[in-house]
């Protein structure tokens, strides 16, 4: 969980100034009480907290293939792959 700690420059200037934004440069992270960081227009939105950030929405649309095996029912094909094939000698005893 650790970790090496790295010294920020005027980290708490920029907290006093601009609040939670500076612990979140990217504006990426979830805060508590983060439902009032945002004002959205439409497909942009502007972080209330430091004025200074904003964002546009993108969206796209993804197309994915999937397969599984699902069970076959005998009367579905006629007759069980399994009823076809010759049962198997018991260990030990012969044929």
């Amino acid at each position: 969980m650790g970790g090496k700690l790295t010294l920020l420059a005027d980290f708490w200037s920029d907290y006093a100034r601009i609040g939670r934004c500076a612990i979140d440069t990217d504006h990426s992270r979830h805060f508590i009480g983060g439902d009032t960081r945002w004002a959205v227009s439409g497909d942009i939105r502007s972080c209330l907290w430091c004025e200074g950030h904003t964002q546009t929405l993108r969206r796209w649309t993804e197309t994915v293939e999937r397969e599984r095996w699902e069970p076959t029912t005998a009367s579905s094909v006629g007759t069980s792959a399994c009823a076809s094939e010759p049962n198997p000698t018991p260990t030990g005893s012969k044929p």
